[in-house]
């Protein structure tokens, strides 16, 4: 199984990477100098090109402060790049995962968040993070929803 891996220059997508090499797994990392997610055509012919199996989506527009001000590049990578991904998971039939973070909750928690939780967002940037949850739900068929600690405990229950 080939594993698509965004955002694999950011800290979280080149965890995922290394962990799933360290697993055997066949992993390929991506940045946005290799794919501009944004775009819908380069991202259908770059993943039928990698003939991915899987993708784990860790792309996404990290300046949460920045966020606020530059509302559109914020949605435009959030959530139509995360469109862009989960509709040719879904032509190709590969399988999707979506990096979740704890900015679609309100912060005001006293114990740790669980997928399961009431979504309340902090900031423009959780809601993005939000509707491109929403996104991959209506798109996809086999696609699930996690936080980076339980990446690949959730990755072996999926496969």
């Amino acid at each position: 199984m080939r594993i698509l891996v965004t955002g694999y220059t950011g800290q979280l997508g080149y965890d995922v990477v290394q962990q799933g090499l360290q697993l055997g797994l066949d992993m390929v990392g991506i940045g946005s100098k290799d794919l501009d997610i944004t775009n819908k055509d380069a991202v259908y012919h770059y993943i039928k090109k990698v003939k991915s199996d899987a993708i784990i989506h860790c792309a996404v527009f990290t300046a949460v402060d920045k966020a606020e001000d530059d509302k559109d590049a914020c949605h435009h990578v959030n959530v139509d790049g995360t469109k862009n991904l989960g509709e040719v998971a879904e032509e190709i039939n590969a399988k999707f995962m979506y990096i979740s973070t704890d900015y679609v909750f309100n912060g005001e928690g006293k114990t740790p968040f669980k997928a399961t939780d009431e979504p309340s967002p902090n900031g423009y940037y959780g809601r993005t993070k939000l509707e491109g949850e929403k996104v991959v739900k209506q798109l996809l068929e086999k696609w699930f929803s996690t936080y980076f600690m339980g990446v690949w405990y959730k990755w072996k229950q999926f496969c």
